[in-house]
C-alpha cells in the first residue's frame, strides 16, 4: 500500500514535536516553578539545537504551542548573568540533564 503510515500507531493522534510543550510540562515541570534557584545539587539542563548551539537553562519562563521562552546562562552558571531566547520546539534535536556528583 502506498501512504503515510505513522511510526508510533498506537501513539497519540496529536500532532507534535517530541519535545514539544507537554514533554516539558511533564518532565521538567520543576523548571517552570524555578526562577534561577541553583546550587551545587542542580542538575544542569542543555538544550541541544539542530544549529549546534547549546543552551544552559536556567528556567522556563513561557511555553506556547509551537515555541517556548526560556531564561539560560551566558558563560557561567550565575543567576545574574543570563539572558532569554525563543526556541521553537521543531529545532530542539536533544536534551542532556547532567547531574553534579556530590
Amino acid at each position: 500500500m502506498i501512504g503515510y503510515y505513522p511510526i508510533n500507531p498506537a501513539g497519540s493522534s496529536v500532532e507534535e514535536d517530541a519535545f514539544g510543550p507537554r514533554f516539558f510540562r511533564t518532565h521538567f515541570f520543576d523548571r517552570m516553578r524555578q526562577v534561577c534557584g541553583v546550587d551545587d545539587s542542580t542538575p544542569v539542563l542543555e538544550i541541544m539545537l539542530t544549529s549546534g548551539q547549546v543552551l544552559d537553562i536556567s528556567h522556563i519562563i513561557e511555553l506556547k504551542q509551537d515555541y517556548m521562552l526560556v531564561s539560560a546562562f551566558v558563560d557561567t552558571r550565575d543567576c545574574t548573568n543570563t539572558y532569554q531566547a525563543y526556541i521553537r520546539y521543531m529545532t530542539i534535536y536533544r536534551i542532556n540533564v547532567l547531574v553534579r556528583p556530590q
